[in-house]
C-alpha cells in the first residue's frame, strides 16, 4: 500500500542528507524505515518527510557524531563502533597541539596532526635509503600516525627544553595510558603497544620512526632560515646530538642530515658551537 508520508526509497549508500547537515555513505540497510513503523523487509530503510527526519534501522542504538539512529548491531558491536568513534573525535584535538617549528611557507606554527601526516609519508617515499629493508611500512606508518596522540593530554615538550623533558616520560605514560582506554580492548593493547615499541627504539621499525621524527624537524628548521632554532639560541652540538639516531636507520640520511646541519651553520641559520 502506497504510504503518502513516505518520500521516497534509495540505497542507503546513495542517501544524501536525510537529517539535517548529515550525510550517509555508509554500508546501512539498503531501505530507510521511518520511526515506529515496520516493513516486511527488516534490512529497509526510508527516507521519510518532515523536519525532525530521523534513520530508524532494526534494532538497538547507534550513536555517530550526535545523530541517533535504531541499528541491528548487537549491543557488543554498537558499544564497540561508540567507542572507536569516540576516540577518533578526541584524536581531532591533535590539530591544536602546536610545535615549535614553523610551516615553510606561511610560517605558522605547525600541529601535531600536521607532524605526522608529514611523518608517514616520509616513511612511505624514503623507505629506499633504510639500511634494514626487512621493516614492515604498515607497522612504522601506524606508530608514526598515533606516536603523538599523548600529546593531547601531555603537551607537546620542546626536545631542547631541559626543564620539560625531566617529567616528559611521567606526564606522556599516563597520557597514552588515558588515550587508548578510551578504544576497545583490543585495540587498545595493540596501539599502545606500538607506542611504547616507538618510545623504546629497539626494533627496525621503531628505529625507522624515531629517525624521521627527528629528521622532519630538520627539513623545516633548514626551510625556514633556522627559524625554532634562532629563536630557542639552538646551538650545531644540541642538533646534533638530537638527530645522531637517524644513523641507526639509516646511514645515507645521517649523511644528508649533516649536510644539512653544516649548511645551516654555513648560512648562518645555527650557531656553530
Amino acid at each position: 500500500m502506497h504510504n503518502p508520508a513516505i518520500h521516497r526509497v534509495r540505497p542507503a549508500y546513495a542517501l544524501h542528507k536525510c537529517a539535517s547537515i548529515f550525510r550517509a555513505h555508509t554500508l546501512l540497510p539498503k531501505i530507510l524505515i521511518r520511526r515506529g513503523e515496520r516493513s516486511e523487509a527488516n534490512h529497509s530503510v526510508v527516507c521519510c518527510k518532515g523536519p525532525n527526519r530521523r534513520l530508524q534501522v532494526g534494532l538497538g542504538r547507534l550513536r555517530l557524531f550526535g545523530l541517533e539512529a535504531k541499528t541491528r548491531l548487537t549491543d557488543a558491536s554498537s558499544e564497540r563502533l561508540s567507542r572507536q568513534i569516540d576516540f577518533l573525535v578526541l584524536a581531532d584535538q591533535l590539530k591544536e597541539v602546536l610545535r615549535q617549528t614553523v610551516l615553510t611557507r606561511t610560517r605558522r606554527q605547525e600541529n601535531d596532526a600536521e607532524h605526522s601526516w608529514h611523518l608517514a609519508l616520509m616513511s612511505l617515499v624514503l623507505f629506499e635509503h633504510l639500511d634494514d629493508k626487512d621493516v614492515s611500512l604498515l607497522k612504522v606508518m601506524k606508530m608514526l600516525l598515533i606516536h603523538d596522540l599523548v600529546e593531547i593530554f601531555a603537551g607537546d615538550t620542546f626536545c631542547y627544553d631541559v626543564e620539560g623533558v625531566k617529567d616528559q616520560v611521567k606526564r606522556e605514560n599516563g597520557a597514552a595510558d588515558k588515550v587508548f582506554a578510551i578504544l576497545p580492548s583490543d585495540q587498545a593493547k595493540e596501539l599502545h603497544a606500538l607506542w611504547d615499541e616507538f618510545v623504546e627504539m629497539k626494533t627496525a621499525e621503531a628505529r625507522y620512526a624515531a629517525a624521521l621524527d627527528r629528521l622532519q624537524p630538520l627539513l623545516l628548521n633548514y626551510n625556514t632560515e633556522g627559524h625554532a632554532w634562532r629563536v630557542h639560541g639552538i646551538k650545531k652540538s644540541q642538533v646534533l646530538q638530537r638527530n645522531k639516531h637517524v644513523e641507526k636507520a639509516s646511514k645515507r640520511l645521517w649523511a644528508y642530515a649533516k649536510g644539512l646541519i653544516d649548511n645551516s651553520v654555513a648560512k648562518g641559520y645555527l650557531d656553530d658551537s
